[in-house]
C-alpha cells in the first residue's frame, strides 16, 4: 500500500507500529499516547480494545497537524477498528479531513485496493485545489 501510494506521489507517515502499541500499553503511558487519548476523547472516551481509540484520536490529531487524508487499515472483524470506522465519518466531518478504511482479509485484491487508492489521492488533490482557489478569491 505505501509502495502503491508513494507511485501516486503521495507522502506516507504512518501513525502506529507493533512497539509503540507495545511500550504503550503494557508499562507506562507516554506523552504522546496521553495526546491521542485526549484527543479522541470526545468521540470515543474509553478503551474498546486493539486500536479503535489510537485510530480516532490519530485521526484528529493529523488534521489538526495538516495532513490532506487519513487511511485506516485494520484486519478483516477487527471490533475495536470496526467501532472507530463508525465515528471516524463524524471525525472527518468536523475536522475536514477525509478518510479512507480498508478492513484487509486473505481476499483482499491488489487492484480493486489500487483503485480505491488512486480515487482517494485524486479526492485529496482536488480538495486542495480548491482550497487554494478558495483562498485566492477570498483572500
Amino acid at each position: 500500500m505505501e509502495e502503491t501510494l508513494g507511485n501516486l506521489g503521495v507522502e506516507v507517515e504512518r501513525s502506529m507500529f507493533l512497539t509503540g502499541w507495545t511500550r504503550d500499553n503494557t508499562w507506562t503511558e507516554t506523552t504522546e499516547m496521553m495526546s491521542v487519548k485526549e484527543a479522541a476523547a470526545p468521540y470515543l472516551p474509553e478503551l474498546v480494545g486493539g486500536h479503535g481509540r489510537d485510530s480516532i484520536g490519530n485521526t484528529i490529531l493529523c488534521a489538526k497537524r495538516g495532513f490532506d487524508g487519513m487511511i485506516q487499515i485494520a484486519p478483516f472483524t477487527c471490533i475495536p477498528e470496526i467501532v472507530a470506522r463508525t465515528i471516524l465519518p463524524r471525525v472527518s466531518r468536523d475536522y475536514d479531513i477525509p478518510v479512507l478504511t480498508f478492513f484487509l482479509d486473505e481476499q483482499t485484491g491488489k487492484a480493486g485496493m489500487s483503485t480505491r487508492l488512486e480515487a482517494f489521492t485524486d479526492l485529496m488533490r482536488r480538495k486542495k485545489r480548491l482550497q487554494k482557489r478558495h483562498f485566492t478569491l477570498t483572500g
